[in-house]
């Protein structure tokens, strides 16, 4: 609950200087916050409170959260790949970008990642899409699917159980 007081008269037909208030909404509020005004005093008669409240729905709705899944872990033998399949759910409009980092365990040189388009999102390198990797930012919008495949090349020199 908000107070606000004036000392300041206000004169017959007139209105007072607006307020604006800022606040946080929970999360927990969805779906809609009902606020409401009450106006009172100014020796106003009580046969004519009737136009004292006000009050205005404010509709919450849920923020909007970009996805990237799933997680995965596979095996392959040394001098091999593994394909990774990943999907971005985007959630806001802008660009997204793909990359990766890895720390091989134990250190065996030869460890590569290569990120390529899945165009058509079925988690298989089909046609074109293993010709060349994706490079740059992908312009999304709010409910686009970006998904990708992650090829990683395991050297021949990887001993049993390597990562």
């Amino acid at each position: 609950m908000v107070t606000c007081t004036t000392a300041n008269p206000i004169a017959a037909g007139a209105s007072a200087p607006a307020i604006s208030l800022v606040v946080a909404v929970s999360s927990t509020a969805l779906p809609s916050v009902l606020n409401t005004a009450v106006v009172s005093g100014g020796g106003e008669p009580a046969a004519a409170a009737n136009n004292n409240t006000a009050t205005d729905n404010t509709i919450v709705v849920a923020t909007a959260v970009n996805t990237f899944a799933p997680d995965g872990a596979r095996t392959g033998m040394p001098g091999t790949a593994v394909f990774y399949p990943h999907t971005f759910n985007a959630g806001l409009a802008g660009s997204v970008a793909f990359s990766t980092s890895s720390i091989p365990m134990p250190v065996v040189p030869g460890w590569s990642q290569t990120i390529y388009r899945d165009t058509n999102c079925n988690g298989a390198l089909d046609g074109a899409e293993g010709v060349a990797p994706l490079s740059g930012a992908v312009a999304v919008n709010p409910g686009d699917a970006v998904c990708v495949i992650v090829r990683d090349s395991i050297p021949g020199a990887a001993p049993y159980n390597a990562q």
